[in-house]
């Protein structure tokens, strides 16, 4: 089987990259999931990748999957994001998205990675478990604008630590209920969050 994961050449244009997504994720759309990737233009999937790298599935020289692995820093420490991970849904049951993600593990463990983050919708159940089954632990949720579902945020560990159990317990339960107290799923306030942001104005005005 001759798989090569590597990062992106010149010749594999953004076009043909990002039609690769939108036809990776038309099963999501199917589930009435809308996930940025499942439209998004050539342009904006070359800007997800400006501060890192995109890596590239070619198996017998057809461009199969794609992902990739942005890089940033928090309070010193440096750490990954992954994103716009996509197989070819013909190609799915060979495992490509796991040498995709290995690989990506790999270039975060070479770089001195504390930590890689990445996200999925909690409905997108056999991702979600595909993560957990894979050592990634749910630490969190969140909701963005350009989604229409709650986003499950996992971490996987490099040179950082690995959470106990206890800590993955309670951060992600507790960050989900805030996260659904404040949020919708479309990324706007719900309206105990539109609440809250009144009497955080309104404590900022007069305190």
């Amino acid at each position: 089987m001759d798989l090569k994961v590597i990062p992106k050449p010149d010749e594999i244009s953004w076009e043909s990259i990002t039609k690769l997504l939108h036809e990776a994720f038309t099963e999501h759309v199917e589930q009435g999931l809308h996930y940025s990737a499942c439209d998004q233009t050539a342009e904006i999937t070359r800007k997800r990748c400006e501060n890192g790298i995109c890596l590239i599935a070619l198996f017998n020289g057809v461009l199969v999957g794609t992902g990739t692995v942005s890089f940033f820093k928090k309070e010193g420490e440096k750490y990954a994001s992954l994103s716009q991970m996509a197989v070819l849904p013909e190609y799915k049951k060979f495992g490509f998205g796991s040498k995709i993600r290995d690989e990506i593990i790999k270039i975060c463990f070479e770089n001195g990675i504390e930590a890689i983050y990445c996200n999925t919708s909690e409905k997108a159940i056999k991702i979600v478990n595909w993560y957990v089954n894979a050592g990634w632990q749910k630490v969190g949720m969140c909701s963005y604008r350009e989604t229409n579902y709650y986003s499950v945020i996992f971490r996987y560990p490099i040179m950082g630590h690995k959470y106990t159990r206890f800590n993955v317990v309670f951060r992600y339960n507790l960050s989900k209920i805030i996260c659904k107290l404040i949020w919708l799923e479309d990324g706007t306030l719900s309206y105990c969050g539109r609440f809250l942001k009144r009497i955080k104005l309104f404590c900022k005005t007069y305190f």
